[in-house]
Order: C-alpha cells, then sequence, then structure tokens
C-alpha cells in the first residue's frame, strides 16, 4: 500500500488564498472565457500546494496553465498570474537543486515569455518582465535554501561533536578506571602476597604442635584468598589486554633486542599485567646496575606456559639477591603461580620467569 502524500497545512492556505483570489478575480472579469478561464485560474494558483510534497509537478501545472491562459480569446495577465509565478519560481529555487531546479525555473520561464509575447505592447516589458518575475523570487528562494542547508550543517556538527565530547569523556573515564584498577592491584597485590609468603615462612619454621602454628597458617591461605578476590573484583573493571603485546612494546621501546619462539599466544589479565611488570622491572634494573650494556629479551611459548628470559651483557654492579625489586618480581609470579630466578651469566645477569598459562589463553 502506498503512502498517501500529505500537503503541510501551511501550503494549503497558501494554495487556497491564491486560487479563491484567482477565482474571483477571474469570475468579475466580463471579457474572461468563461467557464474554462475559471477552471485554468483555480488549477493555476490551485499548484502551489504541491509546492513542498511535488515540487516539479507544481512547475508542470503553473507553466500548463499559464500558457492556456495566453491562449484563450482576449488573453491578459490578471494579478494573481504575477503573484502566483514569483510564489511558483520562490518554491521552485527554495525546493529543488542542481539541474532540476534550473530545468523546472526554464519551463516556467518559456511560460511567461508565452504570456508576455501574447498580452504585452511594450518590446521592453515583454523582454524584462519574465526575468523578474522568476529570476528575482528564484535568488530568494536558493538563499532560503542555502541557509537551510548551513543551519541543518551547523545541527549535525554539533551532534557528532556532542557524540565525541561524550566519547572523549567516556575514554577518561575508563583510562582512569583502568589507572586505578592497575595502582590498586599493583598494591594490594604485593602487600596480600607479602602477606602469605611471610605466613608461609614463618609456618615454616613452626612445628606442627605450636599453638601459633594454625593461625598463621589460617592468615596464609586468608591472604590467597584475598588476592583471588582482588584479582577477581578488579578484572571486571578492566578489559583482558594482551601481555604479551605490552611486554614487546616496552622491549622494543628501551632498545632491548627482543626474541619471540613459539607459537603466539595471549596473555591476558594478571599473568600478563605480571609479565608486564616483571620485564620492566628487570630492565630497570640493568639500567640502573649495568648503563649502556646491551639487554636481550627472550619470549619463550610453551605449551601451557610462557618462559621469559632478560639478559643484560654486563658489567653490572653490586646486585642483592633479597633486593627489593627481585622480591617484588618473586611475588607477582608467585601471585600467578610461577617463579622467578635470577642469577649471573657470563658478565652479566639474567632474569628468568616461568608462568604457568590458563588453559583459555593458550
Amino acid at each position: 500500500m502506498q503512502r498517501r502524500m500529505r500537503v503541510p497545512w501551511a501550503d494549503a492556505v497558501i494554495a487556497m488564498v491564491l486560487a479563491i483570489g484567482a477565482l474571483v478575480s477571474t469570475v468579475m472579469d466580463a471579457a474572461a472565457a468563461h467557464p474554462l478561464a475559471d477552471i485554468i485560474a483555480v488549477l493555476v494558483a490551485g499548484s502551489v500546494a504541491l509546492r513542498t510534497v511535488a515540487p516539479w509537478a507544481m512547475a508542470i501545472v503553473a507553466s500548463l496553465g499559464v500558457v492556456a491562459i495566453s491562449l484563450l480569446p482576449d488573453p491578459s495577465t490578471p494579478l494573481w498570474a504575477f503573484v502566483t509565478s514569483l510564489v511558483v519560481a520562490f518554491s521552485l529555487a527554495s525546493r529543488l537543486t542542481g539541474w532540476q531546479m534550473f530545468a523546472a525555473l526554464g519551463m516556467l520561464l518559456v511560460a511567461e515569455y508565452v504570456i508576455q509575447v501574447r498580452t504585452s505592447t511594450s518590446t521592453v516589458e515583454m523582454l524584462l518582465t519574465p526575468p523578474v518575475l522568476v529570476a528575482a523570487p528564484a535568488v530568494a528562494g536558493w538563499l532560503l535554501a542555502r541557509s537551510r542547508a548551513q543551519a541543518q550543517r551547523l545541527r549535525t556538527l554539533s551532534a557528532e561533536l556532542a557524540a565525541s565530547r561524550s566519547h572523549v569523556a567516556a575514554l577518561s573515564a575508563d583510562a582512569e578506571r583502568m589507572r586505578i584498577t592497575r595502582d590498586l592491584h599493583d598494591a594490594l597485590g604485593h602487600t596480600l602476597s607479602s602477606i602469605a609468603v611471610q605466613a608461609g615462612a614463618a609456618g615454616s619454621l613452626l612445628e606442627e604442635e605450636h599453638p601459633a602454628r594454625a593461625p598463621v597458617e589460617r592468615i596464609r591461605l586468608a591472604a590467597h584468598d584475598g588476592l583471588d578476590d582482588v584479582r577477581h573484583v578488579l578484572s571486571a573493571q578492566r578489559p583482558a589486554d594482551d601481555g604479551l603485546t605490552r611486554v614487546a612494546e616496552l622491549a622494543l621501546h628501551s632498545g632491548a633486542e627482543l626474541t619471540v619462539t613459539g607459537a603466539r599466544q595471549v596473555v591476558a589479565g594478571d599473568p600478563g599485567d605480571a609479565c608486564f611488570r616483571i620485564v620492566q622491572e628487570a630492565l630497570t634494573n640493568a639500567r640502573r646496575h649495568a648503563p649502556g650494556a646491551p639487554v636481550r629479551v627472550l619470549v619463550d611459548h610453551r605449551p601451557g606456559e610462557l618462559v621469559l628470559e632478560i639478559v643484560n651483557g654486563g658489567p653490572i654492579g653490586t646486585v642483592r639477591p633479597d633486593g627489593r625489586g627481585l622480591i617484588g618480581m618473586r611475588q607477582r609470579a608467585l601471585a600467578c603461580g610461577g617463579r622467578v630466578e635470577a642469577s649471573p651469566a657470563g658478565d652479566g645477569w639474567c632474569v628468568r620467569v616461568w608462568m604457568p598459562l590458563p588453559e583459555a589463553a593458550t
């Protein structure tokens, strides 16, 4: 079922006023060819009702009607015809674009010349009246259409700008949440890991019958449970990024030689963060203790396991195996079920990381 064409009420009112005026003017003209002239007058003036919904139909009806008026006995150009021509030209320029606008206006201009040739007694009037009747309102209509288009573009740009601002605000909020999430994970993870490690060490020094052994063991288990809860809660606040991509970017950015072996794996979430932080700390230590020495980073993908090696070529200064940097790396790996070893390698130092990976990440 086709959609019915709805004429705007403003266009209907304008057409009704023009049609009534044309009909009254024609009826009162004793020299008019009744009733044909009356019918043509109503059709020409009433065509303005189509100015919005069907401008081409309006142009055809108005142009043919003007030509028909010129072909009637004792033709003349009544006032209503001038007013209708002005409205039609204005409407065509404001509603049509490109070649359609020029074609419709050209058709109306030809019709105006036809009636002027039939009714004008002055050559100057015959030559100048049609362009004035068509060109002047057409320019006004074109300016209105241009203003309307610019206003629409401004509204579109304003909407896009508002959307961009909202998107930037959302990205900023996400970035801030990510920063807070990482900071919380690092701080809480380090603290809880330390509690678990120290409680485990204390428990190993106590005899089985010692009354403090059970509370110490509960502290160790509570620390592990708390670390699991922290990882679970905070992981919901951040996207699961590819940790190895960050490791590779960090290694290349620091000028280290990067080697990747084995089948490529995605290391997301806590294991990825731990790998990134361990490599970051190892590269920082290499720059601190062996400035200017070449550094190699090896990423070895193994089934269910990831092995990282960070080796600097030395010479190195004094490195304490119990330093805070190495302890932090061991605790990060331990929190994810992995382990870290650091030992001399030739003239330099090597940090090795074994990180078990969840089955879903392999």
